[in-house]
This record gives structure tokens, C-alpha cells and sequence, in this order.
């Protein structure tokens, strides 16, 4: 089953679908950290990027967050570490859905814990959404759960090295629109260290506008076919991509590895050598807020 990108206030609905196959699995479109009741008063708030449990290097990071609800965002706040995050702000507040971008530039390698919350208009605070994410070269300690069980905090490079490997791609230029330009779809293919530990392959991808650098939100994760020897493959088709908001675009995408649990266990890097470009009349569909 492939799960598109959703857009709008669609999001709320898409993300609950998503929590019980990606709870920790959070990659650029995360399911929140709290329960979401589908017509439950007041204000929600999820963030997109990073992903729960992420291991990303100590560089400049943008945090990307989303605030829902019926009677319009008055407000949004971020804390990491417990720290206000200097948030700018909301460029859409007033709106029914906000998006919020933070160009984060952790201080250290380490532990950190991102937390977003939102405020509607009518003064209600949504419950916070949260992320544990691992900054550098660092790896987890064993934590003792009130079972007195020992786990290990699932990161990208847990015991045994596991990892997912891009192998490469059929085009590194498909079309939208018309296919007299060339092709309209593009057949990625990855490949895991281990098939015992790394069960499925999801594809996280969005869009850079090629003029003005804009992004697209994060898609909220694409199952990838398995082909057998640990490889996995997914097609993925220009019409199935619904937030196109350019006539040219770079694919940012990455592949996650989620385990027996559906926890992510191993990723790529984020790769943008794949453009998408619109070809002869089709009609550009601007992102929502």
C-alpha cells in the first residue's frame, strides 16, 4: 500500500492514519507525539521534521512544524531542550493551518528533545508535540523501562550497522503534465544491510523549487516494494505527487528502514540529483497556507 502526500486540513486526517505504521518512524511528515481524536475541540499540532528518533549530523537543520484548527492559530511556540527556540512570527497566523520552518543549528552533538505546541484564537493551547532526535557521531545508552526491561533507543546506525543503501535510479529527469518531454514516472531502488532486522523500506520525499528554493512538506512516507536479497523498488509516478507548485523542481527524498515494530531503524542520506520539470499545459496546484 502507497500513502500520497496529503494537503490541507486533510493533513490531521492523514497523520492519524499514519501514527499506528509510523510512530517511530518520523522522517520529513511524522505522526504527533499525542493521540489525535478525529473532531476533539481545540487546536493540534504535529511536527513534520526531524523524525522521531532521527540521527542527523551536527549542521544547520530546518525544523518544519504544523498547527491545525477550526477557529484559526493565534500562536505557535518551540522548545528544545526545555529552551525557547526564538520562533519568528507565525507568517500564518489567523489561518485554520500554519506552517512553521526553523532553521535549527544545534550547539553540540547529543541527545535533543524538540517540543511544539500551538494556540487558537479563542485562546485554547493544543498538547505538545514532541521528538527525540540524536545530533553527530553519538550513540544511545541503554535505558532500564519500570519493567526493569533493558532497551536500546532505536537510532540510524544500531547494533550491527544496519543501513539502507540507494542503488540508484532509472532517470534522473521525469516530466508532469504532457509525456512528450520524456518520462512521467521514476523507478527508485534501495538496498538493505539486513532483512532480518530491516523489514520495510519507506520513501520520504518533497520538492525545491529550482528558482526561488522554496520546499514542499515532506510526504508522509511511501512503502517501497520488496524485490528479494534485500532490495526494494517503488515507481514513483508525477501524477501521484500532489503538491507540484513549480514548472521546476529538484526530488529531495530519503529512504527509511523500519524494523519487526515498524520503528525506524536505519536511513540514507537525503538525496536531490532527481528533477521534475512540467511539460507542455498543466495547471500548477500552490501548497496550502
Amino acid at each position: 500500500m502507497r500513502r500520497p502526500a496529503t494537503v490541507g486540513i486533510i493533513k490531521v486526517l492523514g497523520i492519524v492514519l499514519l501514527a499506528s505504521r509510523l510512530a517511530a518512524c518520523n522522517v520529513p511528515v511524522s505522526a504527533p507525539s499525542g493521540s489525535i481524536s478525529i473532531g476533539a475541540p481545540g487546536p493540534h499540532t504535529w511536527i513534520d521534521a526531524p523524525l522521531d528518533q532521527m540521527h542527523i549530523p551536527l549542521a544547520p537543520y530546518e525544523v518544519v512544524f504544523h498547527a491545525s484548527d477550526d477557529a484559526a492559530i493565534a500562536q505557535v511556540g518551540l522548545t528544545i531542550n526545555d529552551q525557547p527556540a526564538g520562533l519568528p512570527p507565525a507568517a500564518g497566523a489567523g489561518k485554520n493551518l500554519v506552517t512553521m520552518r526553523f532553521m535549527w543549528s544545534p550547539a553540540a552533538p547529543g541527545q535533543y528533545v524538540l517540543r511544539a505546541r500551538s494556540q487558537s484564537l479563542d485562546g485554547n493551547w493544543s498538547g505538545e508535540a514532541q521528538v527525540t532526535v540524536w545530533v553527530g557521531d553519538v550513540t544511545p545508552t541503554p535505558t532500564v523501562t519500570p519493567t526493569g526491561t533493558v532497551t536500546i533507543t532505536p537510532t540510524t546506525t544500531p547494533a550491527g550497522d544496519l543501513s539502507v543503501s540507494f542503488l540508484g535510479a532509472s532517470t534522473d529527469k521525469f516530466y508532469f503534465g504532457d509525456k512528450a518531454c520524456g518520462p512521467v514516472d521514476v523507478m527508485l531502488e534501495a538496498q538493505v544491510s539486513d532483512t532480518q532486522q530491516i523489514r520495510d523500506v519507506l520513501l520520504f520525499f518533497k520538492l525545491r523549487d529550482i528558482d526561488s528554493g522554496k520546499y514542499t512538506d515532506w510526504n508522509g512516507g511511501t512503502d517501497m516494494d520488496a524485490a528479494g536479497n534485500g532490495r526494494f523498488r517503488l515507481v514513483l509516478e508525477s501524477k501521484s505527487i500532489l503538491d507540484i507548485a513549480a514548472r521546476e523542481n529538484y526530488l529531495i527524498y530519503q529512504f527509511v528502514g523500519t524494523g519487526a515494530t515498524n520503528q525506524s531503524v536505519a536511513r540514507s542520506p537525503v538525496y536531490s540529483d532527481i528533477t521534475l520539470s512540467g511539460c507542455g499545459r498543466f495547471i500548477i496546484v500552490p501548497p496550502p497556507g
